[in-house]
């Protein structure tokens, strides 16, 4: 999965500016900046464009930080860069966890479907299907109010 990551290399040592990467093989990527590099934070994501943008919108909406050059190159105090990055990163985190939770909740309503449908045949007046549903309803709800 591609990784975004916070990074400062070695010839930005000493300074406030920090570079933000992505890449599939990050681990690669890192060591090709040398064994001095900082690493700030790395985020596995897969709206790894999405992410890139908002977090360019949000340094750019600090007073105190900036985009220096091109996408990539950030100049502020390293802890306003730092929060900016873990608040995108998780925001983001968050948003991927839900939807791994709905598909969760997807995948077992449809096994409780297709029980309940070898069961309708030998339940031609549904009671079994009227008690499925409500069950799964009644689950569903439950994790949604989680």
């Amino acid at each position: 999965m591609t990784c975004i990551y916070l990074i400062q290399p070695a010839e930005l040592s000493g300074t406030n500016r920090f570079k933000v990467g992505m890449s599939a093989k990050y681990i690669d990527r890192i060591k090709s900046y040398g064994a001095d590099v900082r690493v700030l934070g790395v985020f596995e994501c897969k709206k790894i464009r999405e992410v890139e943008k908002e977090l360019i919108e949000e340094l750019n909406k600090k007073d105190n930080a900036k985009v220096i050059k091109g996408k990539e190159y950030f100049e502020g105090p390293e802890s306003v860069i730092y929060n900016t990055f873990a608040e995108v990163a998780n925001k983001y985190k968050k948003e991927q966890y839900e939807e791994e939770e709905v598909a969760l909740v997807l995948d077992e309503l449809l096994a409780k479907v297709e029980e309940n449908v070898r069961q309708e045949q030998a339940d031609p007046m549904g009671e079994i299907r009227e008690n499925i549903r409500k069950e799964v309803e009644a689950e569903l709800r439950e994790k949604i109010r989680k």
